[in-house]
């Protein structure tokens, strides 16, 4: 039995699962959450590239469709374990979408990197501080939050996979 969440102020959350008596032999899960004014509705933002499952080049532009009202936009990138890179969509699945099970494990911990850009700007190459972050030979979830003038997100991407080599 958990004690209640609190939701009755807007805002950003988040909840770690503590395991003190016996101690686990893994890392105990994170759960984050937002918490929205009523009435308040997410819009599903369009990624235009990288597609799905291609290698991050020097040159590799992140792109997406516009969400009116967005101040911000976060660029997330998101490691999947090694385990966890399936190629097959899952039953009734879109193809080249990753796996619930893929999305789960890569959400489990915060991001490996990302990036702040205005909200009139709707494509960005990783800077040099964002790809440091990464490693060779992973393979990573992208994904991209639009963020209003009050800080709440107003618009998400799907999240889509792309490799380094």
């Amino acid at each position: 039995l958990s004690p209640l969440l609190p939701t009755s102020a807007s805002g950003p959350y988040q909840l770690r699962l503590r395991i003190t008596e016996p101690l686990p032999g893994f890392e105990p899960p994170l759960i984050r959450y937002f918490v929205g004014e009523a009435g308040a509705v997410t819009q599903g933002l369009y990624l235009h590239a990288p597609n799905h499952g291609e290698l991050l080049a020097a040159d590799t532009r992140f792109q997406w469709a516009a969400i009116k009202g967005a101040k911000s936009y976060m660029l997330l990138l998101f490691a999947l374990p090694h385990n966890a890179q399936s190629t097959l969509p899952e039953l009734g699945g879109a193809p080249g979408a990753p796996s619930q099970a893929d999305i789960a494990a890569a959400h489990a911990q915060p991001p490996a990197t990302g990036m702040l850009l205005p909200g009139n700007q709707t494509g960005a190459s990783l800077s040099e501080a964002a790809k440091v972050r990464l490693k060779s030979g992973v393979a990573y979830l992208w994904q991209v939050l639009a963020v209003g003038a009050d800080g709440a997100v107003i618009g998400e991407s799907p999240l889509r996979q792309i490799r380094l080599p």
